[in-house]
């Protein structure tokens, strides 16, 4: 989804009065969220540089379908805030959070972490990587084993 298309859905789903400046300005918060909690503790992560009302309305924001319809529940929540429509901006709130849960859910369930060298713990002692003295942890260091007695 674009800056444009978010911007014009919201519009379409909520007709308001907010300026097209304070929606950009919106959006950028939101990626700039996305970005530092989400996606550059983790590898892959894409480059982000900010938006502003003179930024391209073309650019891509950051969250990929099907989780880009974020952005038209944090866009709906901050113009009810901006409208001081509580009650709304709880509901709509509540919307954004779970579609954000969802993104995150993804994002994380999908990319390493940055940093990690072999994470992986299974449910059953065949599946764990050892070393005479342990499990190797993150980073190599030994951690305690979790199924021993």
């Amino acid at each position: 989804m674009t800056i444009r298309e978010a911007i014009d859905r919201a519009d379409a789903l909520k007709p308001n009065a907010c300026t097209e400046y304070e929606k950009v300005n919106w959006l950028n918060e939101l990626d700039g969220k996305i970005f530092v909690e989400v996606m550059q503790p983790n590898e892959g992560a894409p480059e982000f540089h900010g938006y502003t009302v003179e930024s391209d309305k073309c650019t891509r924001l950051l969250a990929p379908a099907p989780y880009d319809d974020v952005y038209i529940a944090w866009l709906h929540a901050m113009i009810d805030l901006s409208n001081r429509e509580i009650v709304s901006y709880n509901n709509t709130l509540a919307l954004f959070n779970a579609k954000y849960s969802d993104f995150k859910n993804y994002w994380n369930r999908t990319r390493m972490p940055k940093g990690c060298g072999l994470c992986y713990f299974g449910s059953g002692r065949d599946k764990t990587l050892r070393t005479a003295g342990g499990i190797i942890g993150r980073k190599g260091e030994e951690i305690a084993d979790p199924l021993s007695e």
